[in-house]
């Protein structure tokens, strides 16, 4: 359902002038607004033949209880989609980390001295946990991703973060 992807972006580009790497990861949205609204659609059609039917030969109790369950998944659909923007994006340029994750539309920015983080990675089982620790403080990171995904993207992000600037 989550993918993370690597962009590895070029001094050139406007507004990443100086930037070393990039790591972006978004979820995987297979079935944006208009493909749900589409199957809701089709959902309600075909549920709705078929309670009627069942009401023209007697079974009328069948009708509330598809309604429920269209409204149900309508509203399954709705709650899905305010996390479709979600994202976590981690930029090393020169001396400065940034961190920049998107949740249900509220964006938050945090900025980090390059030499004073420090990335951990704790593993308990299968579960993989990352996280920057700051000033005393701990800044999760890779919500978006697997457990594989986080505990490669781990190692990759310690050589990042070692590489000093020339």
């Amino acid at each position: 359902m989550v993918t993370g992807e690597e962009v590895v972006l070029s001094n050139d580009l406007p507004g990443f002038h100086g930037v070393s790497y990039c790591q972006v990861s978004a979820r995987n949205v297979s079935l944006g607004r208009l493909g749900r609204m589409l199957f809701l659609c089709l959902l309600s059609l075909n549920t709705g033949l078929l309670a009627m039917a069942s009401a023209l030969i007697g079974a009328w109790p069948v009708l509330p209880y598809a309604g429920l369950e269209l409204a149900c998944v309508a509203y399954a659909f709705y709650y899905l989609g305010q996390f479709d923007g979600d994202y976590e994006r981690l930029t090393i340029a020169g001396g400065s980390v940034n961190l920049d994750s998107c949740q249900r539309g509220a964006v938050v920015q945090h900025q980090f001295n390059r030499m004073w983080v420090t990335l951990t990675c704790v593993r308990r089982g299968q579960r993989c946990q990352l996280a920057l620790l700051y000033k005393g403080k701990a800044y999760s990171l890779g919500r978006l991703m697997s457990d594989e995904q986080r505990v490669a993207w781990s190692r990759e992000l310690e050589q990042q973060l070692r590489r000093t600037t020339a």
